[in-house]
């Protein structure tokens, strides 16, 4: 069975996170962005196709809970997995995260958090 291939934003001030997450998105054929604030994920949201957004809740230039709510309101399809080492989990869930995960992350939680939701038959 052929896997679904997603572009997947990933929005954190840490570069080694960001390495991090890429290279699980990258080991099992995703194609991972980068953005390291806020502002920078708003601009790769609208100009470029994104399937998913994994974002960090405390950044600089704009916070993960600004990024999510401004996400869902123009992109209400796109799948979004807050993450943070903070309690921010219902937070994020009420600007519009479809997930939220605890740092530090675990490579299987992240990539089934991504996974959208089947369908009930």
């Amino acid at each position: 069975m052929k896997q679904d291939v997603f572009t997947v934003l990933v929005a954190d001030d840490q570069r080694e996170v960001i390495a991090l997450i890429s290279g699980w998105l990258r080991e099992t054929g995703h194609v991972p962005l980068a953005a390291t604030s806020g502002r920078e994920a708003v601009a790769l949201l609208r100009a470029l196709k994104v399937d998913a957004l994994v974002t960090d809740l405390v950044m600089p230039n704009g916070s993960g809970l600004d990024l999510i709510f401004d996400a869902r309101a123009h992109f209400p399809e796109l799948r979004i997995v807050a993450i943070s080492g903070a309690h921010q989990g219902e937070a994020a869930q009420a600007a519009g995260a479809d997930r939220w995960l605890r740092k530090p992350l675990f490579r299987d939680d992240l990539l089934a958090a991504l996974r959208p939701p089947r369908a009930l038959s």
